[in-house]
Order: C-alpha cells, then sequence, then structure tokens
C-alpha cells in the first residue's frame, strides 16, 4: 500500500505547479490500426450489404491513408486527427443549433398554445386559482415504512 494520501491522488494541489503523470492512452500506432479496422468494417458493409460500391472503396481509401499516415508519417496523421476534431465540434455545433433549438422552439411553443386554446392547465399554475386550497388529494399512507426507501 502506497503512502500517498487520498488528496495527493484525487487533486494534487500541493504539487505547487508541478505536472503530474498521467497516461497519454494510445499511441499513434494503435489508434490508427482501430481507427482503420473500424473504417474498413463500414466500408465492407458500404460495398456488401448496402450496395454502395463507390462509396464503400472512397472508405477503404480514407483508411488506407489513415494506416499508412499513422505508421509512417506521424505528422499528417496528427493532422487528421486535428481535422477530425474539428468537423466533430462542428457537427456539434450545427446539429445543435440548427435541429435541437428549432425543435425545442416548436415543439414547446406549439404545445403550450394546443394547451391554452383547449383551456388546459396541467400543471395547476392559475393564480389566482378557484380552488378553495392548493392541496392535492391522494390516498392514506398505510405503512410508514414507505417512507424509508423513498428510491
Amino acid at each position: 500500500m502506497s503512502e500517498r494520501k487520498v488528496y495527493e491522488v484525487v487533486w494534487p494541489w500541493r504539487t505547487g505547479g508541478k505536472s503530474v503523470a498521467m497516461t497519454t492512452g494510445l499511441s499513434p500506432k494503435a489508434k490508427a490500426s482501430i481507427q482503420a479496422v473500424v473504417m474498413a468494417l463500414i466500408g465492407l458493409l458500404l460495398y456488401r450489404f448496402a450496395g454502395h460500391r463507390l462509396m464503400g472503396t472512397i472508405v477503404w481509401g480514407f483508411a488506407a491513408v489513415v494506416l499508412v499516415s499513422g505508421f509512417f508519417i506521424p505528422p499528417a496523421f496528427r493532422a487528421i486527427e486535428r481535422f477530425g476534431a474539428l468537423l466533430g465540434q462542428w457537427v456539434g455545433v450545427g446539429l445543435t443549433w440548427g435541429l435541437l433549438t428549432p425543435f425545442y422552439y416548436l415543439v414547446f411553443s406549439l404545445g403550450r398554445l394546443f394547451l391554452k386554446l383547449t383551456g388546459k392547465d396541467l400543471m395547476c399554475r392559475e393564480f389566482p386559482s378557484r380552488q378553495a386550497s392548493y392541496w392535492t388529494p391522494r390516498a392514506p399512507v398505510r405503512n410508514l415504512e414507505q417512507y424509508g426507501k423513498q428510491f
């Protein structure tokens, strides 16, 4: 058992700015191999089962470029990795603003308009309320042990 304290492992704030050894993950060759295998399988699915022969061939070409650059041209592989990360960020931002934002406003605005037109108040937010009390009736508690395990 090590003599290190928990706070030294979890949050090494007492090291005073010294870098803490961290694992860097897979080597570039391992990353390139995994990515090339996945791309080759996707190319096979497109070529064989989806009937997209041209697209399957293009994906196989990308797999070859990734594999060759990962093993023999590390700066090119790092550039491909950076471009992939940047492309992922662009796609994420584009989907968020292009799909999620309009979906949110359309669904909730139209839903609220529909509820308003039909006169429904599902959350009983009407003020002042027509009810004598804001208390919601419910079934009585049969056993006090029901309060013990609420989740």
